[in-house]
């Protein structure tokens, strides 16, 4: 049966670049946003799915200062159920976005005080699980001083997201101007994607320097793109040239992913979508973007190990590329690599020993290596505290 890899979550690009023959290299995800204000015109069966990983629906805001919640934006119990519905049909993970540029006053409110958060986060969690959404996008872009409740209200809601099987996305929508509030809890975070929609590729540095100061790893962020070329600060990336700079960009730096605000400007545009067109030979295959296998993968070092898995289009193979760093807490180490079924049992050992620091490739489908079609998990550790783990699927 042929084999096909398709995959994952977080890429590497220079790992990734080792695999001789492999498809053109793909960022990690690509997020876009939705507004309820753009169905009227752009309905969720115009959207162009293949360009997207995941798709967060704008949005639901703080109703009050007692912990409830809002559709807004132009949101309804129709549109978000026909979302949902397109989101799944195309096989992208479909994420309810919580709040966005003015709402910061609410947010500041719900999370003065313990009780309020928890009513505040059962709710947000009550309407994801109500319409069918994989996950929460949080957009609390006015922090006011409150950095010490951003972060709260934000670790207990992954803890609560946690306890949910199968274990919903917690993404967010970030600036390095908030980077002293989300940068020290990056690791409840799957994605943090950064608002860089008025910043040429040229220039991104800055825009990441602060998070970077603040330990984000780059594998947890993603560069932002912004399509919304008639706001009164017009962004700059509604462009084919443009997208493919920004998607060039992370590629090249080792960022995790790229994000899109604003999608149906491109067709409101061109009357077509060439933005859509360039940002889609950057996107992994359908599905290729699954979730680690439980809490036991999670909450490690993962700027420490980086691991990538593509496919080899001439060959139909799973190249697993991994990075063994000089960090003190990796060089040295023990390193072990090796294919878990989902149920946690172990299947296959690939690597088991010590690594010089370097970029390794391991192709399953050769000598060996062959494999049964299947999901894995894909497990790469230094020791027993940094771990890294992706899903691999094999047809």
């Amino acid at each position: 049966m042929k084999k096909t890899a398709k995959i994952l979550v977080m890429a590497l690009a220079a790992a990734a670049a080792m695999a001789s023959g492999q498809v053109q290299q793909k960022v990690g995800w690509s997020t876009g946003y939705y507004a309820g204000w753009a169905q009227s015109s752009y309905p969720p069966s115009k959207i162009n799915w293949k360009s997207y990983t995941h798709m967060c629906h704008f949005s639901i805001t703080p109703d009050g200062g007692g912990g409830g919640v809002k559709m807004d934006m132009g949101l309804s119990d129709q549109s978000c159920k026909a979302f949902v519905a397109e989101a799944h049909k195309n096989n992208v993970k479909a994420i309810i976005c919580v709040g966005g540029a003015g709402t910061g006053g609410n947010f500041q409110t719900v999370s003065g005080n313990a009780g309020t958060r928890a009513t505040y986060i059962k709710n947000i969690i009550a309407f994801m699980q109500k319409y069918g959404y994989d996950g929460v996008d949080m957009d609390w872009e006015e922090i006011g001083g409150k950095e010490a409740n951003y972060q709260l209200l934000h670790k207990e809601l992954r803890t609560e997201l946690d306890k949910i099987s199968p274990r919903p996305i917690l993404t967010v929508a970030m600036a390095n101007y908030i980077a002293n509030a989300c940068g020290p809890i990056h690791s409840v975070f799957d994605q943090m994607n950064n608002m860089t929609y008025w910043t040429p590729a040229s220039k991104l540095g800055n825009d990441f320097s602060a998070l970077i100061s603040k330990g984000v790893p780059k594998t947890k962020m993603g560069v932002g793109i912004g399509f919304d070329y008639e706001e009164g600060n017009p962004e700059i990336d509604c462009s084919p040239e443009a997208v493919k700079s920004k998607c060039d960009y992370a590629l090249a730096n080792g960022y995790g992913g790229v994000m899109v605000w604003a999608i149906e400007k491109d067709f409101k545009k061109y009357k077509a979508e060439p933005s859509h067109d360039m940002l889609y030979k950057y996107v992994p295959l359908p599905g290729s973007v699954g979730l680690l296998a439980g809490p036991s993968f999670r909450g490690a070092a993962q700027e420490m190990l980086s691991m990538t898995i593509s496919g080899n289009a001439s060959m139909n193979q799973a190249v697993i590329c991994y990075l063994v760093p000089s960090a003190a807490a990796v060089s040295g180490s023990f390193i072990s690599l090796g294919l878990y079924g989902t149920d946690g049992r172990a299947v296959k050992t690939l690597v088991s020993g010590k690594s010089k620091p370097g970029s390794y490739a391991i192709t399953l489908g050769q000598g060996g290596n062959a494999m049964r079609p299947g999901t894995y998990i894909v497990k790469l550790s230094a020791g027993s505290s940094v771990q890294a783990a992706r899903t691999l699927i094999l047809e």
